[in-house]
């Protein structure tokens, strides 16, 4: 548990110690008063608060706050406990959803809120989906079930995303707009799903399946992160020359990628310790 210098310690601050003077009432009515700003008075927990952060790099992070009251051996709130949650990337699926209610746009915006581990919005955008798509052949048998499959890849279901993924065999080459390019997402799911489940030499097959398609691939981020994830297929396989080999080739696609993304600096350190 981390206490957070946010809007309920800035709203407590000073609160936690005695001021010169102050009898052990008086200092508990300002503790009181500091906790009635952020909602917690009379309650052990209240409902996340949204806050933004800027981290040491100077990213942005919008944040989550959980707050629960401290409570001393007395028995007394001595202060407010913040356990924090990066909800960055489901604010912004949410944002672009806001802008349009179009069935591309809500379908890829449920798949960006479950891999981030959204479930209860993904799962409802992929119901509503299910409601105004009823007949239409790629929100049933190729979004929604992208999405239940990156939900389940989320919670550590690596088994369901893979059965889950199955109606979008037939579809899984087209591209299912003509907006922009969105093709092979239910082969790079399966991938990732094999992976989680130690399945390097299943998880082989998926992420060559992408790089075998240059042409339905077009310039999306999958085009190069199927070498990564077929680095670490090879690697799970113990086919070290091959792993190394494949992490060279996403290393190289990125050399000029922002030295901070997180999968950039995971495949880095993977590469290093990859024998």
């Amino acid at each position: 548990m981390q206490r957070l210098n946010l809007e309920s310690a800035r709203a407590f601050d000073g609160a936690r110690e005695q001021l010169p003077g102050e009898d052990k009432l008086a200092r508990t009515r300002r503790v009181r008063a500091a906790l009635d700003q952020v909602g917690l008075l009379g309650k052990e927990r209240v409902a996340p608060l949204e806050t933004l952060l800027v981290t040491k790099d100077g990213r942005s992070v919008i944040v989550a706050l959980t707050l629960s009251a401290i409570i001393d051996a007395s028995g007394d709130i001595a202060g407010v406990a913040a356990v924090g949650r990066d909800i960055t990337e489901a604010k912004h699926a949410q944002a672009a959803l806001a802008q349009a209610t179009g069935k591309h746009v809500e379908a890829f915006s449920a798949l960006a809120l479950g891999l981030s581990g959204d479930s209860a919005s993904a799962e409802r955008l992929a119901g509503d989906l299910g409601k105004r798509f009823a007949e239409d052949t790629i929100v049933r048998f190729d979004y929604v079930p992208m999405i239940h499959a990156a939900i389940s890849l989320r919670n550590g279901n690596a088994a369901e995303a893979v059965k889950a993924l199955a109606t979008t065999a037939p579809y899984e080459l087209g591209h299912t707009n003509s907006a922009f390019t969105f093709a092979l997402y239910p082969v790079y799911l399966r991938g990732e799903a094999h992976l989680a489940a130690k399945q390097g030499t299943a998880a082989q097959v998926e992420f060559q399946k992408i790089l075998d398609h240059p042409g339905v691939v077009g310039n999306q981020p999958i085009g190069a992160l199927a070498h990564l994830g077929l680095a670490r297929a090879y690697a799970l396989d113990g086919n070290i020359p091959k792993a190394r080999a494949a992490y060279v080739d996403f290393l190289t696609l990125w050399k000029d990628a922002d030295a901070d993304v997180p999968i950039l600096k995971e495949a880095q350190a993977e590469y290093s310790n990859v024998r």
